[in-house]
């Protein structure tokens, strides 16, 4: 028997929030809605709507025999169709009409959540078939969204207390460079609060009005804030600062912003600002998603184009692993009595463009263990080391070598957008710099150029690309011409290192938990007397199954520790 099931809550938090009921429906019934707790359900096949979420709200509530056969968000993933809602994938895909109404529940909205998803299973299911896609599904897709929906159930413990103390550290920081900056344009924050101020009054005709103004103007917001973008332009107008976007638009985004720090103190103040704002404001959303001692992130599947996981509530693979990102990175432990073993994949990307590609210049880097940003480094601006040496001579030349080939050749920035990207990270580069750069690569590795520019026909041919396990990656129209290469070395590299984690996790259950997917970092809490056993499943399964397999060897580094900060 066929069971789709969807759950009703008050909102996103699958704990705390109010639990209505759920809804089913069966493929010889019509869909009925109910208020079940510590009940079983009725044996089937049960087929969700992003199951992961409906699975931990009803485990979470005592429901009994539970268990993920089907997915249709993955399957709808799987078909091209990434994004898209219940209803949107029903309407385009299962004749259904427009049922919802935003922010309003009820149970007839439910019922037709639960029928829209057995309707949509049935027929994506068998253009998976058609696709030759059923094998994925089967075998890799729904695996993995049973392994994702255990391991967010479990979520991860994180240190409160210190947690709390570098909240409240980043938040008297800002307060900090907030007054700083206030006594560094005292003069122009006057000048802008008294043409608020001037505007307000302009608007209202009565004098109680005005004169309540005149006594709170904080509660008219009527001072300065430094939060504001538009009041800052204004600023930055009294003080001749002019940063623009591509466009020549005004702005204040960050990047925009960093290379005019050292020339405007203004600016460097309230960058100084912003680095302590934003850190206290993602330790402020740590502790209020906090459950006990506890962060549940969720990772959300089937979204992102190239099958990359992406993550919510909260986002730790937005984390930084320097500066404050560091501290908060402290914050996260194991489980009680473990430690963090946590395996960091190296270039996967580019060595899957060698594979790929089959660029015997680009293989060698990786045969031969050389540094291949160094290389390049090397090549572009004629530095007299061996390519090993560049990272601790010329650092800076590296890492410009580094954002260029990634940006450039990986992502498919064009010449303009990279060159005005690098600007506003403070390199003095122009959009001829740009092509000269990436003339100059191709130069040293002819073969991955054509393999790009074969792509790239093949997308706009096909309107998609095939992973590395044969799986095909939709590519968007508007895309065709520059993505298509970066769309197959994301998902392949995501692929192959969520198959891996699959193979981990069965051969090490009894005594370690994968507790979190950071892009190409896995971090696993392991018995202390078990992390050797561990980390010999580490090299197995994510570098030593792939011996024969790639035509370059992977790499991982492997760390161990306390808390998730260990990893620099």
């Amino acid at each position: 028997m066929q069971l789709a099931i969807d759950t009703e809550l008050s909102g996103l938090d699958w704990r705390r929030d109010t639990f209505y009921g759920l809804g089913m429906c069966t493929g010889t019934s019509e869909a009925w809605f109910e208020q079940v707790v510590n009940k079983k359900l009725p044996d089937g096949e049960q087929i969700y709507f992003n199951a992961p979420f409906d699975y931990k709200v009803l485990k979470f509530r005592g429901v009994r025999n539970l268990k993920i056969d089907h997915d249709v968000q993955i399957q709808a993933a799987l078909l091209g169709r990434n994004g898209m809602g219940l209803e949107d994938l029903a309407v385009h895909h299962a004749n259904f009409k427009e049922w919802k109404v935003k922010g309003v529940y009820d149970k007839a909205r439910c019922l037709m959540d639960v029928k829209a998803t057995l309707a949509l299973h049935n027929r994506q299911i068998k253009e998976l078939a058609k696709e030759g896609l059923l094998n994925v599904y089967n075998n890799y897709s729904m695996p993995f969204c049973r392994m994702i929906a255990d391991m967010e159930y479990g979520g991860i413990r994180v240190d409160v207390d210190k947690l709390r103390e570098y909240s409240m550290k980043f938040a008297a920081q800002a307060a900090v460079e907030a007054k700083g900056f206030e006594a560094v344009c005292c003069d122009g924050i006057a000048v802008v609060s008294k043409a608020l101020f001037d505007k307000s009054i302009a608007k209202v005709k009565k004098e109680s009005a005005k004169q309540a103004r005149i006594d709170s103007p904080g509660k008219y917001k009527l001072n300065f804030n430094i939060n504001s973008g538009q009041q800052l332009l204004q600023l930055f107008e009294y003080y001749g600062i002019k940063p623009t976007d591509m466009d020549g638009k005004p702005t204040t985004d960050q990047r925009i912003l960093y290379p005019l720090e050292f020339k405007y103190g203004e600016v460097k103040q309230l960058l100084a600002y912003r680095k302590q704002e934003n850190a206290a404001k993602r330790s402020r959303e740590w502790l209020e998603l906090l459950d006990g001692d506890r962060l549940y992130p969720s990772y959300n599947l089937g979204k992102v184009v190239t099958g990359r996981l992406s993550c919510s509530r909260p986002n730790i693979q937005q984390t930084p692993s320097h500066g404050v990102g560091r501290e908060l990175r402290e914050c996260i432990l194991p489980d009680v009595g473990d430690t963090w073993v946590i395996v960091d994949v190296s270039q996967i990307e580019p060595r899957l463009a060698a594979h790929f590609s089959k660029d015997q210049n680009l293989i060698d880097v990786f045969v031969k263990g050389e540094d291949l940003y160094g290389i390049v480094a090397k090549r572009i601006f004629g530095l007299d080391c061996t390519s090993k040496q560049v990272k601790e001579l010329y650092n800076e030349q590296r890492q410009l070598a580094k954002k260029c080939t990634l940006a450039s050749i990986f992502y498919g920035q064009g010449e303009e957008s990279l060159a005005f990207t690098l600007q506003a990270e403070g390199y003095e580069v122009t959009e001829d710099d740009c092509l000269i750069f990436k003339q100059e690569f191709f130069k040293m590795f002819p073969t991955l150029k054509r393999y790009k520019d074969k792509l790239a026909e093949e997308a706009s041919s096909r309107g998609y690309v095939t992973g590395i396990f044969g799986q095909k990656v939709w590519v968007p129209a508007r895309e065709a011409g520059h993505k298509p290469f970066n769309y197959k070395m994301q998902h392949s590299a995501s692929v192959m290192n969520c198959r891996a984690q699959l193979q981990i996790q069965k051969a090490c259950k009894e005594y370690a938990k994968l507790k979190a997917l950071i892009h190409d970092e896995d971090l696993y809490s392991c018995r202390p007397d078990k992390t050797k056993d561990l980390k010999g499943l580490l090299q197995i399964y994510m570098v030593k199954q792939w011996e024969f397999k790639l035509a370059v060897p992977m790499c991982v580094e492997i760390f161990e520790g306390d808390t998730w900060g260990i990893k620099k």
